[in-house]
Order: structure tokens, then C-alpha cells, then sequence
């Protein structure tokens, strides 16, 4: 998993003048002015994994039928 930790107090968005100084292709530019998003997205993401996680973590405690119980940690499983 990607630590967007180390990212903190990067350069915010946009990164189109920041891009121009870079030798690399247009697509490589436009991949480097977008990366301030991406890792916003990324961090959009895993905050509703964390919320989805925390639901399943409540049905599994409120659920008593064992069928119900294993397609809960399934998920779990799957989402960490």
C-alpha cells in the first residue's frame, strides 16, 4: 500500500506550469500535473473503505444468522 503520508505539504494542484520544466512526453506531463489529484482520489477512496469497513464491523456484531455472519468476513477479507 502506498504511504500518502510522505506526500504532506506537496505542491498543491495545478502542476501544468510544473510539468513544463520536466523533459518527458505529453502524456507523461499530463500524468505528473494530475498526480495531486490522483492522491486525492486515493485518499477519497480509502476514507470509504475505512467507512464500508466499519459498517460491515457493525452488521457483523448485530448479525446472528451464520450464514449472514460468513459473507460479512468475506468481505472484511476482501476489503483489507
Amino acid at each position: 500500500m502506498i504511504d500518502t503520508g510522505k506526500y504532506t505539504g506537496h505542491t498543491p494542484a495545478p502542476w501544468d506550469k510544473l510539468s513544463e520544466y520536466c523533459p518527458v512526453g505529453s502524456i507523461d506531463k499530463q500524468l505528473i500535473a494530475d498526480a495531486p489529484l490522483l492522491l486525492a482520489e486515493v485518499k477519497r477512496l480509502r476514507e470509504q473503505l475505512k467507512e464500508a469497513n466499519d459498517v460491515i464491523q457493525y452488521a457483523l456484531e448485530m448479525s446472528s444468522d451464520d450464514d449472514s455472519t460468513r459473507v460479512f468476513e468475506d468481505y472484511l477479507e476482501v476489503i483489507e
